[in-house]
């Protein structure tokens, strides 16, 4: 007898994907699939040959939800000489994308170029010229972020979550609310900066000596990996002592090089052990580091 399949609505087509198939169940094969359905509580795909496999609905939408919520790492919403949120208007932000640290030509792209031509003149612009701006598909400088009690993003995961956010709060849980990446990352580096301030605030005037700082380099482009080198340094004599005074961090537990997905650990690992951080490149001119 032959089986017939109801299509996914829109909601469910952004949860029950191959690719959110293969995040919730490892080893899972992407060749061959003619359709992907829902019965029941269960996630149900069509391999072109007509056999079935059956995947518990619930965790294809864990790994989804996961997913689209993920913190990347802190190099991805960077823009031009490692700067952070662009404040626009009314409590919104501009995300640039972290082209300039993708690979270690990154700042010569078109897309890099773009965004130091633009980086400063965004705040001249209305709302929607903005937003067509960022995303525009030839470059996607980045997207605007609006956080707070009912944050937004400009972002197309946002876009369509918004969207189908009825559908969504049916097919997963009554409180879902959209968010992505992008909010994210900003909630994680608001957090970094306010406990950051909280700790200089509580040294008081006086000039901070507990002092780390890092550097970076890209990837390099067509090499063996696709991680970056991350180098950590502290002192105790302040961040303008000379490089004779600093020492290289090594987490006697994590002996490994460092890389672009490390320092969101870092960061917050210098706050609690009472060391103010600063991005070497920017703030402390009188060290220069060879990058590995």
């Amino acid at each position: 007898m032959k089986q017939i399949y109801t299509e996914l609505n829109p909601a469910q087509q952004l949860i029950y994907t191959a690719s959110n198939i293969g995040r919730a169940y490892k080893g899972f094969d992407y060749s061959d699939i003619a359709g992907i359905y829902k019965r029941d509580q269960y996630c149900v795909l069509v391999r072109s040959d007509g056999s079935e496999e059956v995947y518990k609905a619930s965790l294809v939408q864990d790994a989804y939800l996961k997913f689209s919520t993920r913190l990347v790492d802190y190099f991805h919403c960077l823009g031009p000489n490692y700067r952070g949120p662009s404040l626009w208007k009314d409590g919104a932000y501009v995300l640039l994308k972290g082209s300039h640290y993708a690979h270690s030509y990154g700042a010569n792209t078109e897309l890099a170029k773009a965004q130091r031509k633009w980086i400063d003149k965004f705040i001249y612009l209305d709302r929607e010229p903005l937003i067509a701006l960022l995303e525009n598909e030839q470059f996607n400088l980045g997207h605007l972020v609006v956080p707070g009690e009912k944050p937004w993003c400009s972002c197309g995961s946002f876009q369509k979550q918004l969207k189908n956010v009825k559908e969504l709060k049916e097919e997963t849980f009554p409180e879902f609310q959209p968010s992505c990446i992008h909010l994210v990352w900003y909630q994680t580096f608001l957090k970094f900066r306010e406990q950051q301030a909280a700790l200089l605030s509580s040294l008081g005037n006086g000039r901070p000596m507990k002092c780390a700082a890092w550097w970076y380099s890209p990837m390099v482009q067509g090499g063996p990996t696709t991680n970056g080198n991350l180098q950590i340094l502290y002192t105790d004599k302040g961040h303008l002592a000379p490089l004779d005074q600093w020492s290289l961090y090594r987490d006697p537990k994590d002996l490994r090089n460092y890389t672009q997905h490390d320092l969101w650990n870092y960061l917050f690992k210098m706050i609690n052990a009472g060391y103010v951080s600063f991005c070497g490149a920017t703030a402390l001119p009188q060290i220069k580091l060879k990058s590995n």
